[in-house]
């Protein structure tokens, strides 16, 4: 009797021993129930902007806009006319072979050149070494030379201290019966010698 009783006490013992104990397998099973239960959220609905009608002077491509007619009037354009010298003036110039680059200090050097038609007057101008006109002179209609003084050369001693040479200048202008410039300016250097000169022996 007692054989009958321990047999199915040892029976159970083994169905419990060999039954499957819960893991951590099980869980993610669960989880997954417990996902694949839940209801996905609504995805929310965009509303896009109406789009603007083109405006009316919207052209499309490949086609070719309307050339567009000024309103104004454009003026016309009138070129500046370039000032010009009288034909006779290509006559006068200066005389180089007869002026005097350099001449001794106390004499009178001649400018000379080629007179021009249709001149009134010649205006003769000397410039000193510090460039300040010095001298002013006049020739007449017709004239050809025109002698500067002498003393118009005359320096200071400071300026005869930095060279034996001085450089003056000089330009001659004809003019009309206004006294307006009638053609181009001629010009030129005068180097008159600034050394004493020893007085020969007798």
């Amino acid at each position: 009797m007692k054989r009958w009783i321990i047999l199915p006490a040892l029976g159970a013992l083994l169905l419990a021993a060999c039954a499957p104990s819960p893991g951590p397998t099980d869980a993610p099973a669960t989880v997954t129930q417990a996902v694949s239960g839940t209801e996905a959220a609504p995805t929310p609905t965009v509303e896009l902007p109406t789009r603007r009608p083109l405006p009316p002077t919207w052209t499309p491509a490949g086609e070719v806009a309307p050339t567009l007619t000024p309103t104004w009037t454009p003026r016309p354009f009138t070129p500046i006319p370039s000032a010009t010298r009288p034909p006779e003036c290509d006559a006068f110039r200066a005389d180089a072979e007869r002026i005097p680059e350099t001449f001794p200090l106390g004499t009178a050097p001649t400018i000379y050149w080629t007179p021009a038609p249709n001149v009134q007057q010649y205006r003769v101008e000397i410039i000193d070494p510090t460039g300040e006109v010095v001298y002013i002179g006049w020739a007449e209609a017709g004239s050809d030379s025109h002698t500067v003084p002498a003393e118009v050369f005359e320096v200071s001693e400071d300026l005869q201290a930095v060279s034996d040479m001085l450089v003056f200048g000089w330009q001659v202008t004809p003019m009309d019966g206004n006294m307006v410039m009638l053609c181009h300016t001629i010009a030129g250097e005068f180097l008159p010698n600034m050394a004493t000169t020893a007085t020969p022996a007798s």
